[in-house]
C-alpha cells in the first residue's frame, strides 16, 4: 500500500527478496519487498531521474537494471537502462554503475503515425551480456503487433537492434505487452 504504481519486480531467491520500482512520477528509488509483502528497504538511486521507469530485471551476477524507456508517446529521444552494481542493493542511498542510452533506428518521426506507435517498452531481461525489449503496441487499430530489441549491455550509447517481431491478439486490454522476463 506504501507503493503507488508498482511497475515491474525481480527476485532474488537467495535473500528472499523481491526488488521492484514505481513508474513515471515517483522517485528515482528502488525497494526491497519480502516474501510476506512487508517493504523492507528504500534504496534511493542518487544519479538517475525517474523519467518513465518501467521494468526492472537482473544479470547472473546478481546486479540490477532499470528500464527508462517508457514511451506513452512515442516521442521521448532519452531511453536508457541503468545499472545499479549488486554491492549498492545495502545501501539507502545508491549510485548508478553505468547508464546504456539507446535509440531505435526504425523511429524517424518523434512521434511517428498513429498507426506506427510501436517505440514504447514497459518489459525486458538481462541475458548473455544483452538486453531484450519488448514493445508496448500503442498503434491505432491495435493488432497485437509487438517488436524484439536486442541491446548490448555496455555503458554508453549503444545500438537497438530490431531482431524480431510478432503478434499476440488484437484485443489490447489482454494482449498488450507489459513485462517480460527470462
Amino acid at each position: 500500500k506504501k507503493l503507488k504504481e508498482v511497475s515491474g519486480i525481480t527476485y532474488f531467491p537467495e535473500s528472499k527478496l523481491v526488488y521492484t520500482l514505481e513508474d513515471r512520477g515517483n522517485k528515482n528509488a528502488i525497494y526491497a519487498i519480502d516474501t510476506s509483502g512487508k517493504l523492507t528497504k528504500t534504496i534511493t538511486v542518487a544519479n538517475a531521474v525517474n523519467v518513465d521507469w518501467e521494468d526492472i530485471t537482473k544479470d547472473k551476477n546478481g546486479n540490477i537494471y532499470i528500464g527508462d524507456f517508457g514511451n506513452n508517446d512515442n516521442n521521448r529521444k532519452d531511453l536508457c537502462i541503468y545499472k545499479l552494481n549488486k554491492n549498492q542493493l545495502n545501501k539507502d542511498q545508491a549510485s548508478a554503475e553505468y547508464k546504456v542510452s539507446f535509440s531505435y533506428p526504425e523511429q524517424t518521426e518523434f512521434p511517428p503515425k498513429k498507426k506506427e506507435m510501436f517505440y514504447d517498452v514497459e518489459g525486458f531481461f538481462e541475458y548473455g551480456n544483452n538486453f531484450y525489449l519488448f514493445t508496448k503496441n500503442r498503434s491505432k487499430d491495435f493488432d497485437g503487433t509487438a517488436f524484439i530489441y536486442k541491446i548490448p549491455n555496455k555503458a554508453g550509447i549503444q545500438k537497438a537492434t530490431k531482431i524480431g517481431e510478432f503478434k499476440t491478439c488484437s484485443n489490447y486490454n489482454h494482449c498488450v505487452l507489459t513485462s517480460a522476463t527470462i
